[in-house]
């Protein structure tokens, strides 16, 4: 169930990802039959969903709660996602500012009945030229803005409000964002605009954790986006303000780029796998996003005749490593045995069996470490050739039962994580949890192995999500700090 799995044991720290959502299965299960079309006129206010919701995982709680409140009265995971990355845009600026970009991996059962689609909105290197630094063209508000507009239920006003709140009125900075803060929050510290906003009212040292981060210009910034949708940021005289405030941080921006910087819709690659007897079809994001398609084909090689299924548990790490070996020199670019990221990643699942897998980044923690004057916009750093690590996969079920499997990860070793997680939990019937848990591998010259950080947020139905929510787990990654929010 989206909740704790049998035979797992929650720990103290996790017990917030394991709300008692069996009620809410059950009621899906005993009630679903006799139960009257809900009131559309009443879609979009508190009360809406009666029973199950779905869920929302992330990486800071906050935008969690807030994707699933989304969930919960009425909206989509299309929905809960926007939600959700905006509000992360508030309490992650360090990976998810909005002049970053990134990819999301969609099933919408409604619109096809056991495909995915890929959003790519990865952002580009401005190529504008002023003797200034180098940037990347913004681009998670138009991304999320098309996310919206394909698969999407609740007016898009709505999506944006909670995280305008959050930034007006300010919240304790995270525990996740202390965190970036204390590991890579030095550049903010020598950018007056970011040590306004970041800072000890004394101006001498950075916010720590539980510390007010209060956001004014960047509520601002979310209250126009969220009146007159991305167009404030893109064009006319939006684009221009915009274009001059990255000028003022010493950053070049073009107009132009910014009217012509626009997401795509793009076909995942798709390998058939059998999982635990599951005929169904395994999606990865592709490029630009190369993680996941080092992820993919580690995954399909895995699948090969079932080979990983079949291995006792002592060939299987010389199984994976073999394939990650293989997969990481058909893309070099997705090769990173760095540790640490500068990407933030999430899913969401809807009652009715639509999953949205999202990842984005500003390229480095923080991007440039420099604030837009007057946005309340980290700037972003130009991107890697290897998509920065963001990847996405969705398993869904050939027979029409809906995802069996869906995952997000960004950051250095993101393709070899979001593979082990997947091989874990499809082929040798790990339980979530657990393959969470496992100690990542990652190939090193021959036949050395190495432990890596790869955080990855997933969801589990071994019996479906549309036929057997209650077997579903929705997580989050041990070694990160955030949530997974299901409860109604």
């Amino acid at each position: 169930m989206l909740g704790r799995e049998k035979g797992s044991k929650p720990s103290p720290r996790r017990q917030l990802t394991v709300p008692a959502f069996t009620l809410a299965f059950a009621a899906v299960v005993v009630l679903g039959g006799c139960a009257g079309k809900p009131d559309e006129s009443k879609r979009g206010t508190v009360g809406f969903v009666q029973g199950f919701l779905g869920g929302v995982v992330a990486d800071e709680p906050r935008a969690a709660l807030t994707g699933r409140e989304i969930l919960s009265v009425g909206g989509s995971a299309a929905d809960a996602a926007v939600a959700t990355y905006f509000a992360l845009a508030v309490t992650l600026p360090s990976t998810a500012t909005l002049g970053g970009g990134g990819i999301c991996l969609v099933h919408d059962p409604a619109k096809n009945k056991d495909k995915a689609s890929m959003l790519d909105f990865v952002a580009p290197a401005s190529k504008a030229s002023a003797g200034s630094g180098t940037t990347a063209v913004p681009m998670n508000t138009r991304g999320f803005f098309m996310l919206h507009a394909r698969h999407g239920r609740l007016k898009w006003e709505q999506l944006a409000a909670p995280a305008v709140n959050m930034a007006r009125f300010g919240v304790p900075l995270p525990r996740a964002l202390a965190r970036d803060m204390a590991s890579a929050g030095s550049p903010l510290a020598r950018d007056g605009e970011a040590r306004r906003i970041f800072g000890r009212a004394d101006g001498a040292v950075l916010l720590g954790e539980g510390d007010r981060l209060i956001q004014v210009d960047l509520a601002a910034t979310l209250d126009r986006i969220r009146t007159q949708g991305p167009g404030d940021l893109y064009a006319g005289a939006g684009a221009r303000r915009l274009a001059e405030t990255y000028r003022a941080a010493g950053y070049a921006l073009d107009r132009d780029e910014l009217r012509d910087a626009v997401p795509t819709w793009r076909e995942p690659a798709a390998f058939p796998i059998e999982s635990q007897g599951r005929r169904a079809l395994a999606y990865f994001t592709v490029a630009p996003a190369l993680a996941g398609s080092a992820a993919g084909r580690i995954v399909a090689q895995l699948a090969d005749k079932d080979r990983y299924a079949r291995a006792g548990d002592g060939e299987r790490v010389p199984l994976f490593l073999d394939a990650a070996r293989r997969a990481l020199a058909e893309f070099p670019a997705a090769a990173g045995p760095a540790q640490g990221s500068s990407a933030t990643a999430f899913v969401a699942a809807d009652r009715d069996g639509q999953v949205v897998a999202c990842a984005v980044t500003p390229h480095r923690p923080f991007g440039v470490g420099r604030v837009a004057p007057g946005t309340g916009i980290l700037i972003a750093a130009p991107p890697s050739p290897g998509g920065d690590g963001l990847a996405a996969t969705i398993v869904n079920d050939r027979r029409g039962d809906g995802v069996l499997f869906a995952a997000a990860a960004g950051g250095a070793s993101s393709a070899t994580a979001i593979a082990q997680v997947a091989a874990h939990t499809m082929f040798a019937g790990r339980l979530l949890e657990d393959a969470l848990a496992e100690a990542r591998l990652y190939p090193t010259g021959t036949a050395g192995i190495a432990g890596h950080d790869g955080v990855v947020n997933a969801l589990a139905c071994p019996g479906g999500l549309r036929d057997d929510p209650g077997s579903c787990s929705l997580r989050p990654d041990p070694r990160g700090l955030g949530l997974a929010a299901t409860a109604n």
